[in-house]
């Protein structure tokens, strides 16, 4: 979203698939939805793990744009520079450009900076918890 400005709605098919497997129909006025069910959906919102088993066949694959600043971020870890211990990968950078692989190697090179940032960064936690010990 805009600078200030709420985040944009998640695409329509997973979010139909998060509110059915809350137990709120999909019709329902949200007036009328319970707060414990609310509730329920926004933790699925930020914790669902997606397993993706393939691409579309309509070569419906696009790359995003908008997304989280790279002037915010430390390029060689992906480490936010507001939130340490925060790190960011793929399409949630705003990063965009021609599909065709481009995309997909600059997730791939965020994921590996990050995951080897991660790792680091846990090592030396579980080292200095080790020497405290």
């Amino acid at each position: 979203g805009a600078a200030g400005g709420p985040p944009p709605p998640p695409p329509r098919r997973i979010f139909q698939a998060l509110v059915e497997s809350t137990g709120i129909e999909l019709d329902a006025k949200w007036v009328n939805v319970r707060a414990a069910d609310i509730r329920k959906l926004a933790a699925r919102l930020v914790r669902s793990e997606l397993d993706i088993s393939g691409k579309g066949a309509f070569k419906e694959e696009f790359v995003t744009a908008g997304g989280v600043k790279l002037e915010g971020v430390e390029m060689k870890t992906m480490e936010s520079k507001e939130v340490p211990g925060l790190f960011f990968a793929g399409e949630v950078l705003d990063v965009d450009g021609i599909t065709g692989g481009y995309n997909l190697q600059a997730a791939w090179t965020t994921g590996w900076n990050a995951g080897r940032a991660i790792a680091a960064a846990a090592a030396h936690l579980e080292a200095s918890h080790t020497a405290a010990s």
